[in-house]
């Protein structure tokens, strides 16, 4: 996740939402919405998140292949 969301509004919204979830006993609506809140944050927060792109297992055995044709 690049530096900018890790430090950015989102993530210090779902800090102060969970530090509230902690800190103990609230009544059970409290509770409640407080912990929808952070699960909504939390999912924003992963939409953001570039994926990384998968293995390839032939796309390996191609790089080893060109890298054996190279040297030999």
């Amino acid at each position: 996740m690049p530096e900018a969301d890790r430090n950015g509004a989102l993530a210090a919204l779902a800090l102060n939402l969970a530090r509230r979830l902690d800190a103990g006993p609230a009544g059970l609506r409290d509770t409640a919405s407080v912990a929808r809140e952070l699960r909504a944050t939390l999912v924003e927060i992963a939409n953001r998140v570039v994926p990384l792109p998968e293995a390839d297992p032939l796309d390996d055995l191609a790089e080893r292949r060109a890298s054996r044709r190279a040297t030999g």
